[in-house]
């Protein structure tokens, strides 16, 4: 960071180039100098480091919990779950899936395409109503909300074979 704020002032014409070699003499031995450009360093990385880090989401979904311990099954295996049901009813493509657990519940995020025709409003609550009832009755976990997202409406092309 030291360099880079030095290198910038040079860059700018704000010094000239004799000043940085002074600069580098003068700090040249002078462990005090050393260990505030450490310091700096370590906030630097300290302040900046959770921006390059990912957030960890709930891995976890918590079935139920018994006096040997809680059983907990993991949201890759509850939107593997969902992504299975959603395909066998065959009433969206190019499907993606998001979930969020929480204290009250999961959260079932699905979106897709539809076809011409679908009545959106019946496809939806059925659709919604299937796959809430099939993640609790399988798994366990409490559904909050199914919200269903129809991100386009496509026909399907038919190749003719003349």
């Amino acid at each position: 960071m030291f360099t880079t704020l030095v290198l910038a002032i040079y860059s700018f014409g704000l010094t000239e180039g004799e000043a940085i070699f002074v600069l580098l003499d003068n700090i040249y031995k002078n462990w005090q100098i050393g260990l505030l450009l450490i310091l700096a360093f370590l906030v630097g990385t300290w302040v900046i480091y959770p921006f390059f880090t990912l957030k960890e989401e709930q891995n976890f979904a918590e079935i139920k919990s018994t006096e040997l311990g809680e059983i907990n099954i993991s949201i890759r295996a509850l939107k593997n779950l969902v992504e299975g049901i959603v395909h066998k009813q065959n009433m969206l493509d190019n499907i993606e899936i998001k979930l969020n657990g929480s204290e009250e519940g999961l959260e079932i995020f699905i979106a897709g395409n539809i076809q011409p025709g679908t009545v959106i409003s019946d496809m939806t609550d059925e659709l919604q109503q299937i796959v809430k009832s099939y993640i609790e009755d399988t798994t366990g976990v409490v559904v909050k909300k199914v919200k269903i997202c129809v991100n386009d409406i496509y026909a399907n092309e038919v190749t003719r074979v003349d």
